[in-house]
């Protein structure tokens, strides 16, 4: 399926993501980049039906292949899980983290004496 940072990666709606770019000026760098948002709250929502018959074809990898996953699931957009862990720990949190901590991103940088306090 798509990765997660992929137009059509949500795993349980049909939304299309939307590119934005980074508008942000730090230290007199222009940032480059940017990142895929899902501003659509009311897609329609992944079934299993619809997944299993690649009604999104976006969604799934080129060559067609079929997950090992799908033969075991019931209920493939249902019963995968999408754990707080590697959503927001991993990604979000850590990138502020280190924004925070090396001074980058929003001009806000943390002392230890700050941390520790």
């Amino acid at each position: 399926i798509a990765p997660h940072n992929a137009y059509y990666a949500c795993r349980k709606c049909t939304t299309k993501g939307l590119w934005v770019s980074n508008l942000i000026t730090c230290h007199t760098q222009p940032k480059t980049g940017g990142r895929v948002t899902y501003p659509e709250l009311d897609a329609p929502l992944r079934t299993d039906v619809s997944f299993r018959q690649r009604l999104q074809i976006q969604h799934h990898n080129k060559d067609n292949r079929r997950s090992i996953i799908e033969d075991i699931l019931t209920n493939v957009v249902d019963d995968v899980c999408l754990d707080y862990m590697h959503i927001v720990c991993i990604g979000v949190y850590k990138k502020k983290i280190n924004e925070f901590l090396n001074g980058k991103g929003d001009r806000v940088r943390l002392s230890p004496d700050n941390i520790n306090a």
